[in-house]
């Protein structure tokens, strides 16, 4: 049973679309607890029978396999309601639109939440090191700098890269449910209080804005997600050049054989991180030419764009899972920098000792081209200040606003279930 049918379209069967469903299933698994939180808050507001309530949390602790021929997790809830129920003002003057964009935003929320809980375990590691290694430009050796201003760097790449996600998900409190196809709801339900028992807020009353969010949403979360995958792929190219010249050792556990070479052991795991950065590009510019050129309103291709961008989010966790491990585990041999890395520094020296810029500069010049040793110097640490206590208390505040107003409304609906 579609959620739609009966109305003045024909439901005709078109074997073209076959395809678009099954992506959307497989997308809609990752949806189905979200539905059912969603559906509890609306059903419990609505005064709905007990036993829907019921019926919702069997599906919320057991699951429930989604069938093609019910087109996504919204048909095939509902039509467990009515097999069990009977009762069929489940879903009543809901769209499929604001529905889509609400289960989408709960997934986002967690997967926000999930993702800080990585850059925390990132950014809180302690290695100290007293070691040198190469700065590059241009893939040359430039100048020395301290392992621990290298690693306080990474860092503090995660630590700005959170504060944004962390923005983000301010965003988020924003309930969709309520603006109906984007152009209102007949719905006599109480949006404030569904809001209030999913821990979100109501604030926005313009429903075709409301609606525009949700593309937004995903252009946003894209946009993020991506800028912070093209600074990690610039780290990836640093380690694979610092292992490439023995100046680290990676764990062989982030690394594979060649199929062919035995002396090679390629560093895999970085190349898929480079990978899904590029995927992140790509999934960001899709967004945004799904949008372009479109009227205001939802349109089916946004559909795609919603299954594609459940997939790649779920893929970038799945591999920042193991950087944290990756950068504990990463043996910093030190050393490996090369005569001329030393130039600058021999050339302030020179400079201090009364030699003119120009003249110091060439001077350092001719001593590299005729072979001669500079002298040596250790870097200085420069480490930037990161405050690992804000990290956790932005996660905790988060778990908090977020994740608890969910628990207490499966408490809640479970107190509901004792009456019947």
């Amino acid at each position: 049973m579609k959620i739609w049918s009966g109305s003045a379209g024909e439901e005709i069967e078109n074997k073209f679309y076959d395809n678009i469903i099954k992506n959307d299933i497989e997308a809609d698994k990752y949806l189905i607890k979200y539905e059912i939180i969603n559906m509890l808050a609306y059903n419990i507001s609505m005064k709905a029978p007990c036993n829907v309530i019921e019926a919702l949390l069997y599906i919320y602790k057991n699951g429930i396999d989604l069938q093609e021929k019910l087109e996504d997790v919204h048909g095939n809830i509902e039509d467990v309601i009515i097999k069990r129920t009977g009762f069929r003002n489940f879903r009543m003057f809901l769209s499929r639109n604001e529905q889509v964009h609400s289960d989408l935003n709960l997934f986002i929320i967690d997967k926000i939440i999930d993702i800080e809980k990585i850059i925390y375990n990132i950014i809180k590691s302690n290695s100290v090191n007293t070691g040198s290694i190469p700065g590059y430009t241009h893939y040359r050796q430039a100048m020395p700098v301290s392992i621990n201003t290298y690693t306080n760097y990474i860092k503090s790449i995660f630590y700005n890269h959170f504060i944004d996600l962390d923005n983000f998900l301010k965003e988020l409190k924003e309930m969709p449910l309520g603006y109906g196809s984007g152009y209102g709801s007949f719905s006599p339900v109480n949006f404030n209080e569904v809001s209030n028992m999913l821990g979100m807020e109501k604030r926005l009353k313009n429903p075709v804005y409301s609606s525009f969010r949700y593309i937004k949403t995903i252009e946003r979360l894209l946009y993020i997600i991506s800028s912070l995958c093209v600074d990690v792929s610039r780290i990836c190219q640093d380690l694979i050049i610092y292992s490439e010249n023995d100046i680290i050792k990676i764990p062989l556990k982030y690394t594979t054989g060649s199929s062919l070479m035995p002396n090679k052991i390629n560093p895999d795991y970085l190349e898929l991180i480079q990978g899904i950065a590029a995927e992140s590009i790509s999934m960001l510019s899709f967004a945004m030419q799904s949008e372009l050129n479109k009227n205001t309103g939802y349109h089916r291709d946004f559909q795609i764009l919603k299954d594609r961008t459940i997939f790649f989010i779920n893929d970038f966790e799945k591999i920042m899972l193991g950087f944290s491990d990756l950068m504990s585990g990463i043996e910093f041999k030190g050393d490996g920098i090369k005569n001329d890395a030393y130039a600058t520094y021999n050339a302030w020296l020179a400079f201090k000792d009364g030699m003119d810029w120009k003249e110091s500069y060439s001077y350092i010049g001719k001593k590299i081209k005729n072979g001669e040793a500079l002298k040596e110097y250790k870097p200085n640490d420069f480490i930037d200040h990161i405050d690992i206590n804000i990290v956790k208390n932005k996660i905790d505040d988060n778990i908090k606003n977020f994740i608890i107003p969910r628990e207490r409304l499966i408490e809640t609906a479970e107190k509901i279930c004792k009456n019947i």
